[in-house]
């Protein structure tokens, strides 16, 4: 996956593999439900992100496919933050986001203490436009960009 200029990968939106999701586990909790998961062979059902070189995140997938998984499509949805050095902006992004970035520096700014443009009640409104606007992005990448429901997989309780 090439990274776009001045970006760095922070998580996996959502993985599929061969057509179905598979579901984000932390190694720990792969032990507790999986035990010898390290060593498991076969169609995965489970991914988690590891830090890798050059500002990467390596994608795990777990059971390890094996010679009958061969040739079944993996479909990862990137989640990408920019560097702080970035000096460009993605223009699609932009122009989907351009208020709700503004609303979110708005905020920051006038939260700073004893500055001029310090207006903790104008903060607050542009804190909570800035936090909608974050809400329906994710809600954007649920639905994969298409209208329709969102499915969630109900877990007993206590489980992983």
């Amino acid at each position: 996956m090439d990274l776009p200029a001045g970006a760095r990968l922070r998580q996996y939106a959502a993985v599929k593999y061969a057509g179905l999701e598979i579901f984000p586990k932390t190694p720990e909790e792969l032990d507790y439900i999986m035990p010898g998961w390290q060593e498991k062979v076969g169609g995965p059902t489970y991914y988690f992100g590891q830090n890798g070189t050059d500002n990467g995140l390596v994608l795990r997938v777990v059971a390890t496919p094996g010679d009958n998984e061969a040739g079944k499509e993996l479909l990862v949805t990137p989640s990408f933050v920019p560097l702080q050095s970035a000096t460009t902006f993605d223009t699609d992004l932009m122009e989907r986001y351009a208020d709700a970035i503004a609303n979110g520096a708005k905020a920051a700014l006038m939260r700073q203490p004893k500055k001029p443009w310090t207006d903790k009640e104008s903060a607050a409104d542009y804190g909570e436009q800035f936090q909608t606007a974050i809400d329906k992005a994710r809600i954007e990448v649920l639905h994969r960009f298409t209208t329709g429901s969102v499915h969630v997989r109900p877990r007993s309780f206590g489980s992983f």
